[in-house]
């Protein structure tokens, strides 16, 4: 009896660590880092409450976020692609895009917290300089049903490293897609026309994308970026 009773101690000395893991594992992959975002006013100046991300967009209610475009030291975008439990666009190419939270002072902060919470390794990607783009209303409804009434911060960071991959949170991404992978900004361009649905639909890959990558390009310049001289040259065809 005694050594069996020692077995189950030791047993359980072991055993406990393992389970705290599991559960924090467990945690982190299935339930949401998210609880209550903020909502505003139509005009986005006066705090009306905060309610669950879902009740946000059921009821189309005015929030606030941020639209943040990873680059590396060659100039190529980050495009994780977006897990299929996902409720909005599952299995779609997307940017890294971020809920502004309660704690969020300014919109620094939540980009950075997003950088932090989306991409798990490099984790000093976060700390890159930040290249603001604009600040846009974004008003949209998705195939579910959901509509975003949303105040985007757009912007851009560079990396200081060639990567090609970067290890994204896996709450957010299937198994199979947790690298998530930089391609050339022309060759984002041309898929964006070609095949929005590779971005959810062809309003979000204008909007975000196509859109996106024209501004980066127009900051950036030619010289950096030789690819740039051709999107620059097609245009754009879409105004906030």
């Amino acid at each position: 009896i005694f050594f069996r009773r020692l077995l189950a101690h030791v047993a359980m000395l072991f055993l406990a660590p393992v389970i705290v893991i599991v559960c924090f594992v467990a945690s982190a992959v299935f339930f949401p880092k998210h609880g209550k975002i903020p909502y505003y006013d139509t005009n986005f100046t006066t705090l009306q409450g905060t309610a669950g991300i879902d009740a946000v967009h059921r009821n189309a209610l005015p929030h606030k976020g941020v639209w943040v475009y990873v680059l590396n030291s060659k100039y190529q975008l980050l495009l994780p692609r977006r897990g299929a439990h996902m409720k909005t666009c599952p299995s779609t190419l997307s940017i890294i895009g971020e809920h502004n939270d309660p704690e969020d002072k300014d919109w620094e902060t939540a980009v950075r917290r997003g950088l932090r919470e989306e991409i798990k390794v490099p984790q000093d990607i976060a700390d890159m300089p930040l290249h603001p783009l604009s600040l846009v209303t974004f008003r949209h409804q998705y195939a579910n049903g959901r509509t975003d009434v949303q105040l985007s911060w757009r912007g851009y960071v560079v990396y200081h490293r060639p990567l090609e991959f970067a290890t994204m949170d896996r709450s957010e991404v299937d198994a199979a897609d947790v690298k998530g992978k930089f391609y050339d900004l022309a060759v984002v361009a041309d898929l964006a026309k070609q095949k929005p649905e590779a971005f959810c639909d062809e309003h979000l890959a204008r909007v975000v994308i196509s859109r996106g990558v024209y501004d980066i390009c127009k900051d950036l310049g030619t010289s950096k970026v030789p690819a740039c001289a051709k999107i620059l040259a097609d245009g754009i065809d879409f105004e906030f």
